[in-house]
């Protein structure tokens, strides 16, 4: 297993994690957070998903509730990347890390 991190800007436009982690096809956990200082919340879910609709899970703006949205740990399956969609708002920081 591997660790793989990422800081990625968001630009308000769901972006599968295969796109923001190219050499990272599958995972076995899943850990997204935006950073603190966001005004917006960010948000996971699959290629429907937009800031607004087909949220599987979202977390808060602001410090006392940015808690990290976290997909695994799967033991005999892997999730696949660019089945994972994030989507903040224009120029929000998110971070990734997976364990592929």
């Amino acid at each position: 297993m591997a660790y793989y991190g990422v800081q990625a800007t968001m630009t308000g436009t769901a972006i599968a994690l295969s796109t923001l982690l190219p050499k990272v096809p599958f995972a076995k956990y899943i850990r997204v957070q935006g950073a603190t200082a966001n005004a917006a919340a960010t948000s996971v879910g699959n290629s429907a998903l937009t800031t607004t609709t087909n949220i599987g899970a979202q977390t808060g703006p602001v410090a006392s509730v940015n808690e990290a949205i976290v997909l695994g740990p799967t033991d005999n399956q892997s999730l696949k990347l660019d089945q994972v969609f994030v989507v903040g708002a224009n120029t929000e920081i998110v971070y990734i890390s997976v364990i592929a």
